[in-house]
């Protein structure tokens, strides 16, 4: 009996420092901010930057640089790119898009229409501002999408 107290309790406090642990690797979450277009959002831990000098931005958190085929659970990849003279709607670019509304600007969220990989599963927001489109899209190994959620969830304009 008290060889089963002991196993409990050894199991309680290892289930108890793991949760802590993920508490505070999710409190270690950058804040980016984009003077040019005038928004930030949240990037998780250990994330690689990449631009390019014509509005796209890739953060990741995976050493292979462009691709790798089926994202595993908490890998992921995000894509920001921005066009200043859009001939596309933000409404076209995704399946079944809802409306919405982040800090004045409007536009769509979903699932994009095109897929340019298999790398996991995957949500577009795109809003329309004073300078054009921003389209975000995020990648992830994970079906219930905890970091696609977090990073589009933290968006914010800055006008």
């Amino acid at each position: 009996m008290r060889h089963k107290f002991l196993v409990y309790i050894t199991f309680g406090l290892l289930f108890t420092c793991l949760s802590l642990q993920a508490q505070h690797k999710s409190k270690t979450w950058k804040t980016y901010h984009n003077k040019d277009y005038h928004f930030s959002l949240l990037i998780p831990p250990n994330s690689s930057f990449y631009s390019t000098s014509h509005g796209y931005i890739r953060f990741q958190n995976y050493s292979n640089r462009i691709y790798i085929p089926g994202l595993k659970k908490g890998q992921y990849y995000l894509e920001i790119s921005f066009e200043r003279n859009s001939t596309i709607s933000c409404k076209e670019d995704i399946e079944n898009p809802k409306a919405v509304q982040f800090s004045g600007l409007k536009g769509y969220i979903g699932i994009p229409k095109i897929m340019m990989d298999a790398g996991g599963y995957r949500k577009m927001l795109c809003l329309k501002s004073p300078q054009g489109q921003l389209t975000i899209s995020v990648t992830e190994g994970d079906k219930k999408m905890p970091i696609i959620n977090k990073i589009l969830g933290s968006f914010r304009y800055k006008k």
